[in-house]
């Protein structure tokens, strides 16, 4: 059978139903029915191998079949299939030995999925930069309140004055390695120089949450020329990483930033 690609992990149910959807025919199932039940499972009587009607529970872990508590709602003359991502506990030879239950069949989608690396982690020209992080150049916030907002303004200059989508940047405060994020893109802005383009600069720093709450004259103080906005902003509380330490032969420009390879990067993860 020809595998189902995915580019993130399977984690939870909902994946498990989004493999089945992709498959069905080929696991047995010739005809999709909703999810929806009266019963306590997933799908109440959905058509299977060679007409057979059974009914079908999908979990992540096969044991969750057993957690869920589902055993309690089985009828005896009924048969079942659960659909799990994982058969974590050999579920079949577990119902047989400890519940005398046999009408359980389980299907494993694991060795059905081919997992492939983000695409955009795979372009070939990804950046990998790391800032300096100083809270009194950004209202005396923590690194940890970009986790709420998008945008992260500096002066540190880009070649071209455009970072490739999907390029890493970490961020260091003091001589340690505090979060990082996924760059969407670069923008650059002059300075506002009307009411009207103030205000329209504090709409874009506030959404979709708003962390800076200066006047005009103090945005203008700290004003950055350069914008990147980003996600999977990721903040390290637990795990701080030495910048000296690890790479005690880079040094930063004058405007706090410094590129990186991607070997450096993993080393300053921690991997």
């Amino acid at each position: 059978m020809k595998k189902v690609k995915i580019y993130s992990p399977i984690t939870q149910e909902q994946g498990v139903i989004a493999i089945f959807s992709s498959i069905h025919k080929e696991l047995g199932f010739p005809k999709l029915v909703s999810p929806k039940s009266t019963k306590g499972f997933d799908i109440d009587d959905i058509e299977y191998k060679n007409g057979e009607r059974v009914t079908v529970e999908f979990e992540y872990q096969s044991r969750n079949f057993i957690r869920h508590g589902h055993i309690e709602d089985m009828i005896n003359n009924r048969n079942y299939v659960v659909i799990c991502y994982e058969d974590d506990c050999n579920l079949t030879k577990l119902l047989r030995q400890d519940y005398n239950i046999t009408n359980v069949e389980v299907i494993e989608l694991k060795d059905y999925v081919e997992y492939e690396e983000d695409i955009q982690s795979e372009v070939k020209d990804i950046q990998y930069f790391v800032l300096s992080y100083n809270p009194k150049y950004a209202d005396n916030k923590a690194i940890d309140e970009f986790a709420k907002t998008h945008m992260y303004g500096t002066n540190a200059p880009f070649s071209s004055n455009y970072i490739v989508p999907g390029s890493k940047i970490l961020f260091k405060q003091d001589d340690y390695i505090v979060a990082e994020c996924t760059v969407v893109r670069y923008e650059q802005f002059d300075i506002p120089k009307t009411e009207n383009e103030w205000k329209l600069y504090k709409c874009l720093y506030q959404y979709p949450f708003g962390i800076f709450t200066g006047t005009n004259e103090e945005m203008e103080q700290y004003f950055a020329k350069g914008y990147v906005f980003y996600d999977n902003f990721k903040v390290f509380k637990e795990r701080k990483i030495s910048f000296k330490n690890t790479l005690p032969n880079r040094k930063f420009n004058n405007s706090g930033k410094i590129n990186i390879a991607k070997e450096e990067y993993m080393k300053l993860l921690g991997n």
